[in-house]
């Protein structure tokens, strides 16, 4: 017993001590598919479902639908098109905004379809923020605007006791001439139309500008060519 007990232990002092292997490390993500995947984690938990959608959709629409001949029967005749509450509604309508409430009508049927469409996604939560405000600024600045220059074409005209841009138009364009006077107050007025267009659409002065440049130029050297030839022909 004492001889194996010894040759064990030589077995065990000769045995070579097994190398410890080094854990494989695990691979990080990296940030960009990290941060994109919490941007479409925070996409998919702030939209709205698609029934909700539809819902909003129909709504809008559906009160464009009321309020237009509510306003026009209001303006063309005695308002009893939509019955009690429609005369109601459209005598609001004609009071605040007059003729400008077309523009609200036609703001609620782009966004109907807009709705319908899906169009509020597409974009970043952050760009379609900044999206959002820009177009809710145009559109206030558009119906101050386009209200203001109504009551400026119609005026002292009224159409069912109220101004041509009711109320609104009528207060802020009264208030332009009191402090800039009448041809201030289309300078004003004008220059937030155009201002409020920016805002709410894509569209560009500066290059529509140079599309008219580019347009008149071309059919400047149309005409000169067209008058070379009938003088070489005379």
């Amino acid at each position: 017993m004492p001889i194996l007990a010894r040759k064990n232990r030589k077995k065990k002092a000769k045995s070579p001590a097994r190398p410890i292997r080094p854990e494989p490390e695990r691979a990080e993500p990296s940030p960009s598919k990290s941060s994109a995947a919490k941007r479409e984690r925070v996409r998919a938990a702030t939209q709205p479902p698609q029934r909700l959608h539809e819902v909003f959709g129909i709504v809008t629409l559906a009160a464009a639908l009321l309020l237009g001949p509510s306003l026009f029967t209001v303006q063309a005749g005695d308002g009893q098109l939509m019955g009690p509450f429609g005369q109601a509604v459209g005598r609001v309508l004609n009071t605040l905004l007059g003729f400008g409430g077309y523009l609200l009508i036609l703001a609620l049927l782009l966004a109907a379809l807009r709705i319908f469409a899906g169009g509020l996604g597409g974009e970043g939560e952050a760009a379609s923020r900044r999206a959002l405000w820009r177009e809710r600024l145009g559109l206030v600045l558009l119906a101050l605007s386009a209200t203001s220059l109504l009551h400026l074409i119609g005026r002292p005209q009224r159409v069912a006791g109220a101004s041509l841009g009711g109320l609104l138009g009528e207060a802020a364009a009264e208030a332009l001439c009191a402090v800039t006077s009448a041809l201030g107050a289309w300078i004003v007025t004008l220059a937030g139309l155009a201002l409020a267009l920016v805002l709410t659409t894509r569209f560009s002065w500066a290059r529509s500008g140079l599309a008219v440049l580019r347009l008149a130029r071309a059919l400047g050297r149309g005409l000169a060519g067209v008058a070379a030839r009938s003088r070489q022909h005379l």
